[in-house]
């Protein structure tokens, strides 16, 4: 065998271990870029359930918002049917007391335990 052919031989089994190596590398590459597009897919399926999540939770919000809204008006409209209802005993007392007065200073009494009708 002549230098140039042996050369030549050299040089195609030194081509063909780098195609190889090559190819090695790709598959090598391959397999790396098909887990990283899986964990792309699992990441992106995560996102969009926490974004979900998120929706989920604005909307809870909102409703809460809209309970303690609904909550502050039931609260005022109790309070004010409470301060009615101690206006109205306020004005009830001092009508009792006035009445009370009026039945004494006419020379009367006035009796709470008595359940006669006569007064004398």
């Amino acid at each position: 065998m002549h230098d140039w052919q042996a050369s030549t031989f050299r040089f195609l089994d030194q081509t063909q271990e780098s195609l190889q190596q090559s190819e090695n590398e790709i598959t090598i590459l391959k397999k790396q870029l098909k887990t990283r597009d899986q964990d792309l897919i699992r990441k992106d399926t995560e996102i969009k359930r926490l974004q979900d999540q998120i929706l989920q939770l604005e909307q809870i919000k909102i409703s809460l918002s809209d309970d303690k809204t609904r909550l502050s008006r039931e609260l005022d409209n109790i309070s004010l049917k409470y301060q009615n209802l101690e206006d109205d005993f306020n004005m009830a007392t001092i009508y009792f007391g006035k009445m009370v007065r009026m039945v004494q200073s006419s020379g009367g009494s006035y009796n709470l335990i008595s359940n006669n009708n006569n007064n004398n």
